[in-house]
């Protein structure tokens, strides 16, 4: 038996997997955001060393098996995920001799990044997707495309807990050949995960078409969760109620979500990708990346 890591990536079917597959485990403790929490391993993510005990952590963590989900470990994404490359060395450090086991989940760049977009939209996001790709400034969400390099992601976790121990899987594979996906990951975490009926599960659900324009512009009137600049308190008006209630209905759940500038943009950083996306494909073919337009 071993230890499962999910480290991510955002977007991949992680609500969807913490929330309806993950606690089905029988033969780990599953861990996910409230006892990340809890027990102060989410402190991996975003702290410097200093401010992590990491003796606390060893303690709780030396004994059983578990099953810990936090797509946060790719992050924080909206700080550049300037911890990406440090994350797998203090989770070595925690772990340490026990049998890790690495799963990692991702999406075609392009619509990684539409789908990122949209949840930063509706966390109260004013600028359009080019200009929030583009912030440099450190006072503002900002994102590192090169995080996106999915086989430099794999390398790093291969070289600190070896390449026989991580899975990757595709998000698409979860979206169309379920079966195929959890028996991939059954194989790999020694579960037995089952299907569940989608129509039973609350999923969380992406802005589309011209609601992710029309929340854009409430976001620039209304004040919100991360806006630096607004007409109105948020005591006028709740967008944060308002977006809930906007992703779970088909109001305005029509048209294009981006222009045809920003469709071509995003496609330029796909190809950028597809080289690296071809290799990893190569180590884990039984999956043909290739297939859902990876490379």
């Amino acid at each position: 038996m071993a230890t499962i890591i999910h480290i991510g990536y955002h977007r991949t079917g992680t609500s969807f997997l913490q929330k309806s597959i993950f606690p089905q485990c029988s033969k780990h403790s599953f861990h996910g955001h409230p006892e990340m929490i809890e027990h102060n391993l989410i402190d991996i993510a975003w702290k410097a060393d200093r401010s992590i005990n990491y003796n606390q952590l060893q303690t709780k963590y030396s004994e059983g098996d578990y099953f810990i989900s936090f797509e946060s470990f790719i992050g924080p994404i909206k700080d550049g995920s300037i911890l990406i490359d440090i994350v797998p060395w203090r989770l070595k450090k925690v772990f340490g001799d026990k049998k890790v086991k690495i799963l990692i989940t991702i999406r075609k760049q392009d619509e990684f990044l539409k789908s990122y977009y949209a949840q930063w939209i509706a966390s109260g996001g004013t600028i359009k997707i080019m200009d929030w790709l583009g912030q440099k400034n450190l006072d503002k969400p900002r994102f590192d495309i090169n995080t996106l390099d999915y086989l430099a992601t794999y390398k790093v976790y291969a070289e600190v807990f070896g390449e026989e121990n991580i899975l990757v899987l595709p998000h698409e594979l979860l979206k169309i050949k379920e079966d195929k996906f959890l028996a991939s990951l059954n194989d790999f975490s020694d579960e037995t995960f089952q299907a569940i009926p989608r129509t039973e599960v609350a999923l969380n659900r992406s802005l589309s078409g011209y609601q992710l324009k029309w929340m854009r512009f409430l976001n620039k009137v209304f004040e919100t969760q991360i806006s630096l600049d607004y007409l109105f308190s948020k005591k006028y008006f709740n967008t944060t109620k308002y977006r809930i209630k906007l992703q779970h209905s088909n109001f305005l759940r029509f048209g294009e979500s981006f222009s045809e500038e920003e469709k071509a943009y995003l496609k330029q950083i796909l190809e950028q990708f597809k080289y690296s996306n071809f290799i990893l494909n190569q180590k884990f073919d039984q999956y043909d990346l290739k297939e859902y337009g990876y490379c």
